[in-house]
């Protein structure tokens, strides 16, 4: 057994020398770092970086805490327009300057931009007017108008309807006279209007009857009436004739109250019977509708 042990024990020259060779090595794998340790410059790295963290920590919370206070503070605003540092007062935002308007809590470039419109020519005539101002917001819109007067304003717009209710009473238009300008001198009659209403005068050769304006597209039954105040039709009539016993075909037809059925029995007639010498005679032609017949008498020569 012993001998058995010693010959397990018993190392050959070169294997003492390895074994030698890796004791030596692992030795200085342990010992060395124990002299070439940089432990106390990473150590205070590690600190200067843990010290920054919090900093950084500490600004972004105080940023955070910040905006957030701030928004609580607008929406508080928001929520209670009546709250506000500025002094409140009475105001016309037609006849204050600019100073005024700051002094109401409104912004300089904001209250450049009212005074710009006033100066313009431009008026509030309601307080909610208020609201078409550009850069006002909604909250603060509220806050100012129950301070708003307009008393001048509201005078001032009673003077105008009263001075247009004493022009349209003095305006007095010849229908068969008039242009288009003349025309829209009318209330309720604008460019367009005024176009038919020539244009069909054209065609009829002269209105006799201010009542022929309700064959107009466009003019109702009610503006026909307040125009009949302002619009006659001047005497003698002025109106072009047509001559029953000459034109022709094509040309009657062209009458607004002349239909083609009409038109073809007035020349058969003239044709069979000679010369349509009076409005009796005309009544007498078989096959012509008496209603429009009396529309178009004024219009005949014969």
């Amino acid at each position: 057994m012993r001998q058995t042990l010693l010959q397990f024990l018993d190392f050959s020259k070169k294997e003492r020398t390895g074994i030698y060779v890796l004791l030596f090595v692992s030795t200085c794998i342990w010992i060395l770092p124990v002299f070439f340790s940089n432990e106390n410059i990473d150590m205070s790295t590690v600190e200067v970086t843990m010290l920054d963290a919090k900093i950084r920590k500490l600004k972004n919370d105080s940023l955070t805490y910040s905006a957030s206070r701030f928004h609580e503070s607008e929406n508080h605003v928001r929520a209670n327009p009546k709250i506000d540092t500025q002094s409140l007062f009475y105001f016309d935002p037609n006849t204050i300057g600019k100073q005024e308007w700051i002094k109401l809590g409104v912004k300089e470039k904001t209250a450049e931009t009212i005074l710009k419109y006033v100066t313009a020519g431009g008026r509030f005539r309601d307080k909610h007017d208020l609201t078409k101002i550009f850069g006002l917001p909604h909250y603060q819109i509220e806050r100012l108008m129950p301070y708003v007067v307009l008393s001048e304003v509201k005078e001032n717009i009673r003077d105008e309807a009263i001075n247009k209710k004493k022009e349209i009473r003095q305006i007095h238009i010849d229908l068969n006279t008039a242009d288009s300008n003349s025309l829209m001198l009318a209330p309720g009659i604008g460019q367009k209007i005024a176009g038919r209403i020539i244009k069909y005068r054209d065609r009829l050769g002269g209105f006799v009857s201010i009542n022929q304006l309700s064959e107009v597209y466009g003019i109702t039954d009610s503006l026909l009436i307040r125009l009949q105040s302002i619009w006659f039709v001047g005497l003698p009539l002025q109106v072009k004739k047509l001559e029953v016993n000459s034109i022709g075909l094509e040309e009657l037809r062209k009458h607004p109250y002349v239909s083609f059925s009409m038109s073809k029995h007035i020349i058969a007639y003239r044709k069979s019977h000679g010369r349509i010498t009076d409005s009796e005679e005309m009544n007498g032609i078989v096959g012509i509708d008496r209603e429009k017949l009396a529309r178009l008498i004024p219009y005949l020569e014969y």
